[in-house]
């Protein structure tokens, strides 16, 4: 679908019965067609304007096996998650400019075909950096089944120190871990980067997992070849 199109309410692909992949990006309105639900390959966005009804869409989609979610999510909104849930083939998840809630460490969890996850949360204007990191902390907690972990962080969102690159954690998660703080850092919630991947990979010892700063245009291309 070309960028900024826009599809009347009526408008659904549920005759399309040999569709299995399908990309839809840049699409204006608040109401999304009805995607049906034998797709295998899906790659949305923005979904910020997503509706309830369209999240229970995707999340009826059980054939699903790779899914690219862009520019949206919520630090709180449930209906991403339960609908992510859902999808018990998933195998490739890619969630991009995607602002990291409290539950999807819970949905990732019950995706048990999850090979890959993608995670390039949304800018800190956007949403509290710090919570969304936190979160991402706590989604490493329950994926060990998962084989590829790729998080993405901005150049926007490392503080460096002393040539050091660290990011801003939540107090919640920093006192869980206590020890892993920079001694040099004027603020006990700021982690490096180096002692962030050794918690993670203390969490996930037999997943291969890249926790690296990049652009958005680095990061789309690494989401693309990762998914």
């Amino acid at each position: 679908v070309p960028q900024r199109a826009f599809l009347t309410n009526n408008f659904n692909f549920i005759k399309l019965q040999k569709l299995r992949v399908q990309v839809m990006r840049g699409l204006s309105g608040p109401c999304w067609p009805y995607l049906g639900t034998n797709l295998t390959s899906l790659h949305v966005g923005p979904i910020s304007n997503f509706s309830p009804q369209t999240w229970i869409n995707i999340g009826s989609m059980t054939n699903l096996e790779a899914l690219w979610l862009e520019d949206g999510g919520s630090l709180n909104d449930a209906f991403i998650y339960d609908a992510i849930s859902r999808l018990c083939k998933l195998s490739r998840l890619c969630l991009f400019n995607f602002t990291v809630g409290a539950k999807l460490g819970q949905a990732v969890k019950k995706l048990l075909h999850l090979e890959r996850l993608f995670v390039l949360p949304a800018p800190s204007e956007d949403g509290n950096i710090s919570t969304q990191h936190g979160n991402m902390l706590a989604v490493t907690e329950t994926m060990r089944h998962v084989d590829e972990l790729v998080w993405a962080i901005r150049f926007q969102d490392i503080q460096t120190i002393g040539e050091v690159d660290h990011i801003q954690m939540c107090p919640t998660k920093a006192k869980m871990y206590t020890g892993f703080t920079s001694n040099d850092a004027p603020d006990v919630n700021l982690w490096t980067l180096q002692r962030l991947e050794t918690i993670v990979k203390r969490h996930l010892p037999r997943t291969k997992v890249r926790i690296m700063k990049l652009d958005t245009t680095a990061a789309s291309r690494l989401a693309m070849s990762t998914l």
